[in-house]
């Protein structure tokens, strides 16, 4: 890094030239402040946000807006991302106004890479002599940091729960009041299913939608007719399919809610969905039927399920005990729906001359005149 601090500007009066003595025009606009907190040091500050963000770079990023772009995590994506892949201990971005704009405060006390990292930023009211002391409205985690702002020193008084990113406008109970705040590990899709269960996490859930589908073909039975002319046969067939609960929704993120992981957060989401839909939801659907199939010389069947399915949607709110760190996720739960039309499709195809050379395929050989059906699931 190469700091240099900026001259602060000040506000002065202008006078204007209509030679009335001594009329005076409103005064210069004080210019924003672009900032570094690193650690306890003193501040650094710069003329423009593209400075300060290429000076926090080390002159990797050269590119950014003049200003703090309003629309936060959304318009800030790209850069924020390139700046975590140049440092790790950028824990998080201030802003002065609640539309992240206007001032700016880049922490940089060590990012939150691991769980139960936790950083301080411990008191503005005495750092750099107050100059963002209750004057932080919009803020913006990085580097898997949420950020709790607290209206006193050393993270104490009122207090708002850890956000990845958040706004306080007028009204809020911080607006013009964020004297510190601390920098919290971001809990993971994984680490919230199963933190609502092993106690670190008081949970909520909530259910939102639910549609009726058609799942994909499962395949119940596959027969093999080796012989030179049309067989047909009673199969009976049952198929048990399991119902699925995911956790979180985009690429990468999401995590499968199996027998022994996450059980806890399974049973909330079934009693929120009973309590919101009145429907019970089992571990599994079973489906069972006696089907005659009949199958072409030489062919193989193929008898497939496609019973109709719910999907259900909802959150599910995590809220970590002792740092308020809020973390919510979506969740998905899709169950197969029980019928007495069990939504079943039949097809075949030629055998290939290696399926009717084979023993295992095809055990009464293909020269046989009558032979019952090979069943090979």
């Amino acid at each position: 890094m190469r700091p240099r601090i900026a001259a602060t500007a000040f506000a002065g009066l202008l006078f204007a030239s209509t030679g009335a003595p001594g009329a005076a025009a409103a005064p210069t606009a004080v210019p924003n402040s672009y900032c570094t907190y690193y650690f306890v040091a003193a501040p650094v500050c710069y003329d423009t946000f593209r400075e300060l963000i290429r000076e926090a770079t080390d002159y990797e990023i050269q590119d950014a807006p003049l200003v703090a772009p309003p629309g936060g995590p959304a318009a800030t994506a790209t850069l924020r991302a390139a700046m975590e892949s140049v440092s790790r201990s950028y824990s998080g971005m201030h802003f002065s106004e609640p539309d992240y704009t206007g001032d700016v405060l880049l922490v940089w006390n060590g990012g939150c890479r691991a769980r139960g990292d936790k950083r301080l930023l411990p008191d503005l009211s005495t750092w750099a002599g107050g100059k963002f002391n209750d004057r932080l409205n919009s803020q913006i985690g990085m580097n898997g940091c949420q950020i709790g702002l607290a209206e006193d020193p050393d993270y104490g008084g009122s207090r708002q729960a850890a956000l990845p990113f958040g706004q306080q406008p007028a009204g809020n109970t911080l607006h013009g009041k964020m004297t510190s705040a601390a920098y919290y590990y971001s809990p993971t899709t994984l680490d919230v299913t199963a933190d609502c269960g092993n106690g670190n996490a008081d949970c909520t859930y909530t259910a939102e939608t639910r549609a009726l589908g058609k799942s994909s073909p499962k395949l119940v039975a596959d027969v093999n007719n080796c012989t030179s002319i049309e067989q047909q046969q009673n199969i009976t067939w049952t198929k048990s399919i399991e119902t699925s609960t995911t956790v979180g929704g985009e690429a990468g993120t999401q995590v499968s809610v199996e027998a022994g992981f996450g059980d806890s957060f399974k049973v909330g989401v079934a009693l929120t969905l009973k309590a919101t839909w009145g429907k019970s939801i089992s571990e599994s659907t079973s489906f069972s039927q006696t089907a005659l199939l009949k199958v072409s010389a030489r062919n193989k069947g193929l008898l497939y399920l496609s019973p109709p399915i719910e999907t259900f949607t909802g959150t599910a709110a995590a809220v970590y005990k002792g740092s308020g760190i809020v973390v919510k996720v979506p969740y998905t739960v899709t169950h197969a729906v029980e019928t007495e039309a069990a939504g079943t499709t039949f097809n075949s195809r030629p055998l290939t001359a290696a399926e009717l050379a084979s023993p295992v395929d095809c055990p009464t050989g293909s020269s046989a005149l009558t032979a019952e059906l090979v069943r090979r699931a």
